[in-house]
């Protein structure tokens, strides 16, 4: 994975990771100070502070959107673009993006003779979203023929397969974040020499936190999905039809 980073005004830090075979990351940083009048000796955990309160995961589903446009030709040269390969017979693709984008607050307040600040993140949400789940069918094939149909039902594997896939993991990133001890809330702030390394320290951490559980989807997405594009199962979606 190769980052992009652009260092913005007004303390917003954003930091993209480019889409890759449908996929992308977005992480946004709010950077402010609260009470540079106030002095703490030191930076106490709260072990009553409920972490849950201000960690929020959004996870919003596109719909499968079905196109019947593209010869079987244009849906062959589709997958080859997406680096699946030429396969022996393409009249179908499932197109699947996925997105996760991570936004927080950080906060602080100021050390007593200047010497540094006890930091924590506010407001932290995690937004885990089906961008896109598009299924190309060829036109080369009538509605409803025993070919289209069969083209259809493979696919629509392959929908399901993704669906369940991001329901497993879109699970375990909610626990991860619940689960999760390393980042500094307001009930366990970090101190820290500047605001501009506290912002970098939660920037690191969260994303040590999301970015395991996106990696570890994305491998069980391509080895779900590899199990029904075999040569055998190209096989069988022809031998269900008479004539191709």
């Amino acid at each position: 994975m190769t980052f992009n980073e652009k260092r913005a005004k007004k303390g917003l830090y954003p930091q993209a990771l480019p889409a890759i075979g449908g996929r992308s990351l977005v992480f946004l940083a709010m950077l402010g100070v609260l009470g540079s009048g106030t002095a703490f000796a030191a930076c106490p955990p709260d072990p009553k502070f409920n972490r849950t309160s201000v960690i929020k995961v959004t996870h919003p589903e596109a719909p499968t959107r079905y196109f019947h446009d593209r010869t079987t030709a244009q849906i062959q040269s589709m997958w080859k673009s997406r680096s699946h390969g030429s396969g022996r017979h393409n009249p179908g693709l499932t197109v699947f993006e996925h997105k996760l984008g991570t936004s927080f607050q950080i906060v602080g307040e100021s050390l007593r003779g200047g010497k540094g600040y006890c930091v924590w993140a506010e407001k932290v949400t995690a937004d885990f979203a089906i961008h896109r789940m598009d299924v190309y069918l060829s036109r080369d094939y009538a509605y409803a023929s025993c070919q289209y149909e069969a083209i259809l039902s493979h696919e629509n594997t392959h929908v399901t397969i993704n669906r369940r896939v991001y329901q497993k993991y879109l699970v375990r990133l909610q626990a991860a974040l619940k689960a999760d001890r390393t980042l500094p809330l307001q009930g366990n702030p970090l101190q820290v020499a500047s605001m501009a390394e506290g912002e970098r320290i939660v920037s690191t951490r969260l994303q040590a936190i999301t970015q395991p559980v996106v990696r570890a989807m994305e491998a069980e997405l391509r080895s779900e999905n590899a199990k029904i594009d075999t040569p055998e199962s190209y096989r069988k979606l022809s031998g269900r039809c008479q004539s191709w």
